[in-house]
């Protein structure tokens, strides 16, 4: 599931993020760490910790954001310069649990946690993202979007 995971440290710049006319940019560098669970034996199946970088455009008139790495518009909340996400999705036999807040204005911290709960397969899946965004532009967004599509 693409969320802020798309979504999710001290703030590193305090300048205001690059706006053309109702967008933000910012590209983002976050650490994310993931543990898979077997729900029946209890054992760690996977752990997995990677540095990411990953270009955001944030629709402020219409609260939402899109990631280079998912391409999609996703509905947010946005709150005194964070955006703010908590959705519960149950489909399929599966269960997504996402919580997750990134500075915008001023470019800030992202920190998102997920859960997904795979019945069929009787895992549980955790994950956390901690980073920090710092102000961009449209061509970068459009050039890591435009990398990440081929």
């Amino acid at each position: 599931m693409k969320k802020l995971s798309v979504l999710l440290g001290a703030l590193l710049f305090s300048a205001s993020p690059a706006v053309a006319e109702d967008f933000v940019y910012l590209r983002c560098e976050s650490n994310r760490f993931i543990t898979v669970k077997n729900l029946k034996s209890n054992q760690i199946i996977k752990r997995e910790e990677k540095t990411v970088i990953q270009h955001l455009k944030l629709d402020l008139l219409n609260s939402r954001i899109m990631g280079s790495l998912g391409g999609e518009w996703e509905e947010v909340q946005i709150v005194n310069g964070h955006v703010v996400e908590e959705t519960e999705i149950i489909k399929n036999g599966k269960t997504f649990v996402t919580k997750a807040s990134m500075q915008y204005d001023p470019p800030g911290r992202i920190i998102a946690d997920h859960l997904i709960r795979r019945d069929a397969l009787s895992e549980l899946e955790s994950g956390k993202i901690r980073g920090i965004c710092i102000g961009s532009d449209e061509s970068s967004f459009e050039k890591a979007l435009k990398e990440s599509q081929s």
